[in-house]
């Protein structure tokens, strides 16, 4: 099974517990914490990947780092300790962060355009990404890179839109057999 889907079952099921105990937005705070410092902290991350650590020094610490979150949370975090699946903690929270989103009728979208976005385009994509799932706000997180030359890339849920100019040379040399 792959790594997203077993990180997206526990999501769903750290989700369900919330729901039932009324803490689905504590624990949305503590797994945006937990994917913030995944992402940012490169000694964390090869923390949590390294084999040579033992379990109980990584729960030592999970125990420090993660002091002030929901006990449900810190239930999940020992969980993947406990089946050594630490590795995944920046997928399940990520994956945790999207259904909680999802239930308020929230998404988040990430568009990467060669230039700067006006607002007039970003409310354009967010009624693009509003219209294709329905949800009630559109969370827009831009970014640049010249090297789609121009067009747009739209990733939502699970969903890529990608117009870039980039990617239709590439098509086009693949069909022509160039490349």
């Amino acid at each position: 099974m792959s790594e997203f889907r077993i990180a997206k079952r526990y999501a769903d099921a750290l989700f369900l517990k919330a729901q039932e105990n009324g803490a689905a937005a504590a624990i949305a705070d503590d797994m945006r914490s937990a994917l913030s410092l995944c992402k940012e902290n490169r000694e964390f991350s090869a923390f949590l990947a390294s084999p040579v650590i033992p379990t109980h020094a990584k729960s030592g610490a999970f125990a420090k780092i993660f002091a002030g979150f929901n006990e449900l949370s810190k239930g999940l975090l020992q969980m993947l300790l406990d089946r050594r699946r630490e590795e995944l903690l920046a997928q399940v929270a990520e994956a945790f962060v999207q259904v909680w989103d999802k239930s308020c009728g929230r998404v988040n979208a990430r568009v990467i355009s060669a230039a700067p976005l006006g607002n007039a385009a970003r409310e354009q994509v967010s009624r693009f990404v509003q219209k294709q799932t329905g949800a009630k706000e559109v969370v827009l997180q831009t970014e640049e890179n010249t090297e789609i030359v121009g067009g747009l890339v739209i990733r939502f849920e699970d969903k890529i839109f990608d117009t870039s100019i980039q990617t239709q040379i590439q098509k086009l040399k693949k069909e022509l057999n160039i490349a």
